[in-house]
């Protein structure tokens, strides 16, 4: 049997949607490809299925050599608070077109879009919506944590059916996340907003008396605007200037 490979390289992913490898390489490193690390070649691979879904949906694209209306990708994924990956995956699910391509040789990011248009498909889809290791990452908690929020209701989910092998697949809604991250903020995440150490932030709660939020029991999330104003107070007076 001949195994078929599950991903691509760089240069084949760029043969694939017809455009050249400079040109890709500055597609995905926008995110509009998600990346697989493979051990044997310490290189970046891209899904392979996700290259041929975006392909076919770009080839039904049609073609114009005049400047169109709308906004380019950068522009309008600024405007709608996504990213580029939620673009691709909207595109190759029908769920968005594009008016015109400007010609094939400016490839994937010669793509214009109306606005309108990418903020509906966002509000009728649920490609924003995360799985529980991506809203892990966002909050910058363990598996754990993620799981016990979602047992206790303090982060809603809902399950997908996916296939045969993975019959569910979970996910936590853009805008429950989004909610939950204006009250709630773990130490992993405000280091990286604020630049301090998480062993810096935890001296500084644990000396100004601030716990754990108590209504979500030992799960370890500060309240946001608490913290994140003892951060405020703390720098000011360290400054030599406020004097």
């Amino acid at each position: 049997m001949i195994r078929v490979a599950r991903s691509l390289k760089a240069t084949e992913a760029a043969l694939c949607l017809g455009v050249t490898l400079p040109e890709f390489l500055r597609f995905a490193a926008l995110g509009g490809l998600p990346r697989i690390e493979t051990r044997a070649y310490r290189k970046q691979h891209y899904d392979r299925d996700e290259v041929q879904a975006l392909a076919v949906a770009l080839d039904e694209l049609p073609v114009s050599a005049g400047s169109p209306d709308g906004q380019r990708i950068i522009e309008a994924i600024a405007a709608a608070d996504c990213i580029l990956h939620h673009v691709t995956r909207l595109l190759s699910e029908r769920r968005l077109t594009f008016a015109v391509l400007t010609c094939r040789e400016a490839g994937v990011l010669g793509l214009r879009m109306d606005p309108t248009d990418l903020a509906q498909a966002l509000e009728q889809s649920n490609v924003r919506d995360l799985t529980l290791i991506e809203a892990q990452l966002a909050l910058g908690v363990n598996e754990a944590s993620i799981r016990k929020l979602r047992y206790t209701g303090c982060l809603p989910s809902y399950s997908l059916p996916v296939n045969s092998v993975n019959p569910r697949r979970h996910l936590i809604p853009w805008d429950a996340l989004q909610s939950f991250q204006t009250r709630y903020i773990s130490v992993k995440v405000a280091a990286r907003q604020t630049g301090l150490t998480g062993t810096e932030i935890r001296d500084l709660a644990r000396s100004r008396g601030l716990g754990f939020a108590p209504e979500l029991g030992d799960l370890p999330f500060y309240p946001a605007d608490a913290l994140l104003k003892l951060i405020a107070e703390a720098r000011e007076e360290m400054d030599p200037a406020s004097d």
